[in-house]
């Protein structure tokens, strides 16, 4: 069985640190011992052989490679399955996000996004066996020890295991210059997600890209049109950790009440909107959003919708650009245990979440949890009073105040809403 070889200080370290097979390690004669004695501490502790050698030595046995004055010689790099990445969410009790490498051929790269990948939590990297980067002491080197930290799997096929992701109810998004909707902001990262970046000169292949539920792409200002893939693939991943809020960093600092609703309970219950499904779905979907998204912005609550539609085809681009946030049950969950879900995360922070249903009957462990009840018709009045109450006030104001003053104290959200009431 061949052996690989390992350099770097910190990586190093973290290959023993994390468990890693090591058999030797060599440091140089003149390495700064502040920097190699907890490698040696910890060599010992662990019954490895630690040799001082010439530098010039390392030099032979890892050409071109900035070593710092440290080698080791590990087994070889264990590759992963791809079931192993999702078994390891699982375990963990969150939902899948992985990193997709489409043909990332420079090792540097794919040491960058490994590290980046720890970094932001992902599960894991999944990358195919041809025409891609292999994890070798480059990779290591550049990851800065993170290769030993998150699972690596190799695929015979990219497409066959997007398929394989999508009957897992993750939802794979591809990274493309040509797309339309931006990264940001989107409600696309709020579940179970796959992340592709393509290659560095000609990015995702077709079919890849045909596979994708959604593309996105980063806003470029300036004269270049693209970026570096590992630097692009840092970008995405931490809008992912942002979207989904995996460490409660965005709930720590949201201290808002939350109104849970589930989105097709709602539309059913709302006699302008049941009226509106006879021309289709999409109109009451669309106007139920907006309606939130104006309550959202006069009454200070955070507003998150649930679909218990997560596969339909298009519909996370469709409300990529939606201002109130939008969740989309899992395979095989109801809305009614994808809201249950969310009171659970959501309840340890100091707000008070709020559940629109049209039945008492339904979302009782909700309840049961903490949560609040708020009927659908008592939603609507206090939607339709809030609208009267505003619009009395910019009548009253506009007599006093002129346009400039006036917009001075309003928020961004709420001039809007007076643009779009005042042109009907």
């Amino acid at each position: 069985m061949e052996e690989e070889w390992i350099a770097g200080k910190h990586s190093v370290t973290e290959a023993l640190r994390s468990g890693r097979t090591i058999n030797k390690i060599w440091i140089a004669d003149n390495a700064q011992k502040h920097l190699t004695l907890p490698i040696t501490a910890e060599a010992k502790k662990a019954g490895i052989i630690v040799l001082q050698v010439d530098k010039r030595k390392l030099d032979q046995m890892v050409p071109g490679i900035q070593h710092q004055g440290v080698v080791a010689q590990a087994a070889p790099f264990a590759y992963a399955e791809v079931e192993e990445l999702l078994a390891t969410a699982r375990s963990k009790g969150e939902e899948p996000f992985l990193i997709l490498l489409d043909e990332i051929e420079d090792p540097h790269n794919l040491g960058s996004i490994l590290r980046t990948a720890d970094c932001t939590g992902a599960h894991g990297v999944i990358v195919p066996k041809r025409r891609s980067a292999a994890v070798t002491v480059t990779v290591s080197k550049t990851s800065a020890g993170a290769v030993e930290y998150v699972p690596v799997a190799r695929v015979n096929n990219l497409g066959q295991t997007i398929d394989r992701l999508k009957e897992e109810g993750v939802w794979v998004v591809g990274t493309d210059v040509t797309a339309t909707d931006p990264v940001f902001g989107n409600g696309v990262f709020t579940g179970p997600v796959a992340i592709v970046i393509g290659n560095e000169n000609k990015g995702m292949g077709r079919l890849i890209r045909e596979k994708c539920d959604v593309l996105v792409k980063l806003p470029m200002a300036g004269q270049i049109n693209s970026l570096n893939a590992s630097v692009a693939a840092g970008v995405v991943m931490y809008e992912v950790l942002r979207g989904t809020d995996r460490h409660g960093a965005n709930d720590m600092a949201d201290t808002r009440d939350v109104l849970l609703v589930d989105g097709y309970n709602m539309i059913g219950a709302w006699p302008e909107l049941s009226a509106l499904v006879q021309s289709g779905m999409q109109e009451a979907r669309d106007r139920l959003l907006e309606r939130l998204a104006d309550h959202q912005a006069y009454s200070g609550r955070r507003v998150i919708v649930v679909f218990d539609a997560y596969r339909v085809p298009g519909l996370g681009k469709t409300y990529s650009q939606s201002k109130v946030q939008i969740y989309f049950t899992k395979e095989k969950e109801t809305a009614d245990e994808c809201i249950e879900r969310l009171v659970r995360e959501l309840s340890s922070r100091r707000r008070s979440i709020y559940v629109a249903t049209s039945d008492q009957v339904e979302q009782h462990v909700a309840f049961g949890q903490g949560a609040l009840r708020v009927s659908a018709r008592e939603l609507l009045i206090e939607i339709e009073e809030s609208e009267k109450e505003v619009k009395k006030r910019i009548e009253q104001d506009s007599a006093k105040l002129s346009r400039n003053s006036l917009d001075a104290k309003l928020s961004p959200e709420i001039r809007k809403l007076f643009e779009r009431w005042r042109r009907e």
